[in-house]
């Protein structure tokens, strides 16, 4: 199993490291144990933006009107 990691990611206002693999999505906060756990059977669907001078990854969950944000993503990602 292959999983990639970015080292310099935000979730809504905290600063973590998000690992991208086949099982799923995971952010950790660097200060303090805040986790975000997404499985791979939950994402119904994914969204790869552009915002001011980075990228952001946006997921929706299947069956809640729920959505992950994850910015940070640097030029040499999105490219």
């Amino acid at each position: 199993m292959t999983t990639t990691e970015f080292p310099d990611i935000w979730h809504l206002e905290e600063h973590g490291r998000l690992r991208i693999g086949s099982a799923g999505i995971s952010w950790k906060a660097l200060e303090g144990e805040k986790r975000v756990n997404v499985p791979a059977s939950e994402i119904k669907w994914a969204e790869w933006t552009r915002v001011a001078r980075n990228y952001q990854l946006k997921i929706g969950l299947k069956d809640t009107w729920k959505r992950e944000s994850f910015a940070g993503f640097r030029r040499e990602v999105g490219d």
